[in-house]
């Protein structure tokens, strides 16, 4: 931008912005609502974020679930080889 090139220009050679936003902010630069384009960039990108963090939630639950399953199931094991380890002394 100190070139004295657009916004739109400088925020396409940047991987962080897809080709839709880019196409929004050139609508918005050339049409003066720079601010409406901006909002409803933040919305989109909000949504999309919301969207791709309720996947990841689903997909990890099970996993979490089988995780918590297998720490308490070998400290049931422990303690149950524990007291067969102690009735096998013969005192």
């Amino acid at each position: 931008m100190k070139n004295g090139t657009s916004l739109t220009e400088s925020l396409g050679q940047s991987p962080f912005y897809s080709g839709v936003y880019i196409s929004l902010l050139e609508v918005g630069e050339q049409t003066g609502t720079l601010d409406v384009i901006f909002g409803d960039i933040s919305q989109r990108s909000k949504v999309e974020f919301e969207a791709w963090t309720t996947k990841m939630t689903t997909l990890l639950e099970p996993l979490m679930i089988l995780f918590m399953g297998g720490v308490v199931g070998s400290v049931v094991v422990i303690m149950l080889l524990s007291m067969v380890s102690i009735n096998g002394a013969g005192f």
